[in-house]
């Protein structure tokens, strides 16, 4: 997994994506309790999943299934 400045440039991003193509972005945010998961698909276009406050998170790539809390257990 590679993981991308907030701050990279969108040509640094292609640039990036060229040289190893990117499978999974993750975006978790800092202010609440939501996760986005975006997957390249075989045709190459992104599926996007949206998981909030009580969501399960379903990450099928590494075979595992996580509560949204333990991300942001201790922080409240």
């Amino acid at each position: 997994m590679i993981a991308i400045p907030h701050s990279i440039s969108p040509q640094d991003y292609l640039d990036l994506d060229r040289q190893n193509p990117i499978r999974h972005e993750y975006r978790i945010s800092q202010d609440t309790q939501r996760v986005e998961i975006r997957r390249r698909l075989a045709d190459n276009t992104w599926e996007t999943t949206i998981y909030q406050t009580g969501d399960p998170i379903l990450l099928p790539s590494l075979n595992l299934e996580l509560a949204i809390a333990r991300l942001y257990r201790g922080l409240d």
